[in-house]
């Protein structure tokens, strides 16, 4: 379906990252929450960005009216070893755990009242 995307990303703010995994990343992220939800109307996710000491964070908001497989919560990334889930998706998790290892990063979800939370922290060297 189209996506109606609200990107609130501060541009003053820069991490090292690699780019073709960054996009694989945020790519298969999006993927994932479209494979498993349901929306009333078109799909509107929110990007915001935020710093706090030595760390950047990238937040993805997505309200939703029906999550289908509760596959987003804390232990999201440890879901690629379940052997209930369809192969593609256990591929999507472990590309977006090897992405996130390789970057140092941490990725949280959540998911509460219709509504998936990714957060993603870098740590920023000064």
């Amino acid at each position: 379906p189209n996506v109606e995307l609200d990107i609130k990303i501060d541009e003053q703010l820069k991490i090292l990252a690699y780019d073709f995994q960054t996009i694989q990343l945020w790519s298969n992220i999006l993927i994932l929450i479209m494979e498993n939800v349901t929306f009333k109307n078109e799909p509107l996710i929110y990007f915001t960005s935020l710093t706090r000491k030595n760390q950047f964070i990238v937040k993805l908001n997505c309200p939703v009216e029906e999550i289908e497989n509760q596959l987003f919560n804390k232990d999201l990334l440890a879901q690629r070893f379940n052997n209930a889930l369809e192969s593609a998706t256990k591929l999507k998790l472990n590309i977006i755990k090897t992405i996130v290892d390789n970057h140092d990063a941490v990725l949280n979800c959540s998911s509460e009242q219709k509504q998936i939370l990714f957060e993603l922290t870098f740590n920023v060297s000064n």
